[in-house]
């Protein structure tokens, strides 16, 4: 685990509920950017971490997260260089730039990245 930079806010999703009822979400960290200057510290504690995994987890809900197309050379460099480890992906918005990695998409997310357009309809 790394500290994020002054005033980073951790990106939380929360769903209050009332007696029982959901309420209104409420999101925070959602503005935030990823200093590229933190990306590089946090890829060598990733790389650490990968010699003595069996699979990783690559998570991005919001925009602004390490996950951006500026650091994805380095992140296929890096699964590249592990052809043992599972990496699995679930990307809102960089799912098309992973290679050798499990993407874990939904109906539209995988219609987008296969180019067919319409098809989120059929899903409702």
């Amino acid at each position: 685990m790394l500290r994020g930079p002054e005033g980073w806010r951790t990106p939380v999703y929360a769903k209050p509920t009332r007696n029982g009822e959901k309420l209104n979400r409420m999101d925070f960290g959602s503005t935030n950017a990823f200093p590229q200057e933190r990306a590089q510290a946090l890829l060598k504690a990733l790389e650490e971490a990968t010699l003595q995994a069996d699979a990783v987890v690559f998570n991005q809900q919001l925009p602004g997260s390490i996950i951006s197309s500026g650091i994805m050379p380095e992140l296929n460099a890096l699964i590249a260089r592990h052809p043992k480890v599972v990496f699995i992906v679930n990307s809102r918005d960089h799912a098309g730039l992973f290679e050798r990695a499990i993407l874990k998409v939904n109906a539209h997310e995988a219609a987008r990245l296969a180019g067919v357009r319409g098809l989120r309809s059929a899903f409702r």
